[in-house]
């Protein structure tokens, strides 16, 4: 063990064991299992130099395992990131979800009893959330998104220099096949799918990224991720949809933000206008890869 860090060659009698059973018998009395698991989930170990993020991966003779130990003194709290406010009044609530908290409504209740979640946002996704303070104004509120009121807009640090300036994504999209148990969405036929659309502009490009600006104009599991993906441009730190990346750049959640939300409002004759700043993690990643400076 070096510091800071856990660092275990796979051996012969341990090939195939999960690696988080690794983890747990080379670092013994150094944390617990779930703690251990949250680490694997947040990026912090790496499996012969790639980032790993799933715990159930099979490991093989002479593996080498890296475990970062700088998540023992982080908080959850402070990884997570507190949840702002963007907006409020007596019917909704707009809030800066950070990244690391799953869109789930029990996560929310703080922020009033009778909350409730009218869309949702990827756990490592941060920015714009809504949320409705009564079933009948998030009734409302699911409704404008069936008529395609409410516009949507994000920010994706994307792995690759993207050539074009602007583009459109239309397929279908539905369930390809898992990976560690997971579900991977991708392009398939219309009878197996989804129409999915997806507007872009390229920003900035850098240091083998881009700076993407997306629109969807429709609302797909996975729709903004597996459509990068398809180009060959996947979120940097996206390991779901992208294993290997052009870019040194290693973050510890896919550097996906939702900046902008535009909306009716659902009682009132107003359109409300939305702005999440970006996160630091995502400034700090544009500024070492120089996608701030000019082309």
């Amino acid at each position: 063990m070096k510091k800071n860090k856990l660092l275990a060659r796979v051996e012969r009698r341990e090939n195939g064991m999960k690696l988080l059973a690794f983890l747990r018998e080379k670092g013994e009395g150094l944390c617990s299992v779930k703690m251990l698991k949250r680490a694997i989930d947040e990026k912090y170990c790496t499996v012969n130099g790639r980032t790993e993020c799933f715990s159930t991966r099979p490991l093989k003779q002479g593996d080498l395992v890296e475990l970062d130990l700088s998540f023992l003194g982080v908080s959850q709290e402070k990884k997570q990131g507190k949840i702002g406010i963007l907006y409020e009044d007596e019917e909704l609530i707009v809030c800066d979800k950070p990244a690391g908290v799953v869109s789930e409504n029990r996560h929310f209740h703080h922020l009033g009893k009778s909350i409730q979640l009218v869309h949702r946002l990827d756990k490592e996704t941060s920015g714009c959330l809504i949320l409705a303070k009564s079933s009948a104004v998030k009734d409302r509120m699911v409704k404008l998104f069936e008529e395609k009121k409410v516009r949507k807009f994000y920010l994706a640090l994307v792995d690759g220099v993207v050539k074009k300036e602007q583009g459109r994504v239309e397929n279908y999209l539905g369930k390809v096949h898992s990976y560690q148990g997971q579900s991977i969405y991708g392009k398939c036929s219309a009878s197996k799918g989804q129409l999915a659309i997806t507007e872009w502009k390229c920003l900035k490009r850098g240091e083998k990224v881009s700076l993407l600006l997306l629109k969807p104009l429709t609302g797909r599991t996975h729709q903004l991720r597996a459509h990068l993906a398809g180009m060959g441009n996947p979120i940097l730190g996206d390991l779901q949809y992208g294993r290997h990346f052009t870019s040194s750049i290693r973050p510890k959640r896919h550097l996906l933000h939702a900046w902008r939300l535009f909306f009716p409002h659902p009682l009132k004759e107003e359109e409300i206008k939305v702005e999440s700043p970006l996160p630091q993690d995502f400034q700090e990643c544009i500024k070492a890869t120089r996608c701030g400076a000019s082309d």
